[in-house]
């Protein structure tokens, strides 16, 4: 407890000590880890993958955020991983992710995930499409008028129009 926490990932690189300051519950602790970790980018992804598998779920949504903050084709693929997780908060987070991220495959797993019983994992998969800025997401957010929860409809509608006034739409 003196030394501050510790892993077994990351042996010997540069960001050891952030990694394990990743593995700490505590805010004070993990936030400025997550900011470290995002300025080294793309190098620390593949100790990021070997912590997305640990049980405490915190941690996977840590893992979620510094991935989505990198972004690119390998955070991506490690978020759609994450995208079905065994906890729903994960699974949410990691939806938010792929939006952010916006590598390969997060369109069509957004899309999917639009489409769960979860008004939760819709509403962020709604936002994922938003901040993806693909204008597929127009064909499949124009059905929000047939969501049955308020909240998700409103989300919907909301990243339709996002997406819609995008320079890249238009």
């Amino acid at each position: 407890a003196v030394n501050g926490p510790v892993s077994n990932v990351a042996h010997g690189k540069a960001w050891e000590n952030d990694i394990a300051a990743l593995t700490d519950g505590r805010p004070e602790v993990h936030t400025q880890a997550m900011a470290a970790l995002i300025r080294r980018g793309p190098a620390v992804i593949p100790d990021l993958t070997i912590l997305a598998k640990d049980q405490d779920p915190g941690l996977r949504m840590r893992v979620v955020a510094v991935l989505a903050s990198i972004g690119g084709e390998d955070a991506t693929r490690e978020i759609l991983v994450l995208s079905k997780d065994s906890d729903i908060a994960v699974v949410e987070m990691a939806t938010l992710g792929l939006g952010k991220a916006r590598g390969m495959g997060a369109f069509e797993r957004l899309a999917e995930i639009l489409n769960a019983p979860n008004p939760h994992l819709r509403q962020a998969s709604a936002r994922g499409l938003g901040m993806l800025g693909d204008v597929r997401g127009l064909g499949v957010l124009c059905g929000y008028a047939s969501d049955r929860d308020d909240l998700v409809r409103r989300d919907m509608r909301e990243n339709l129009a996002r997406i819609a006034t995008n320079s890249e739409s238009i």
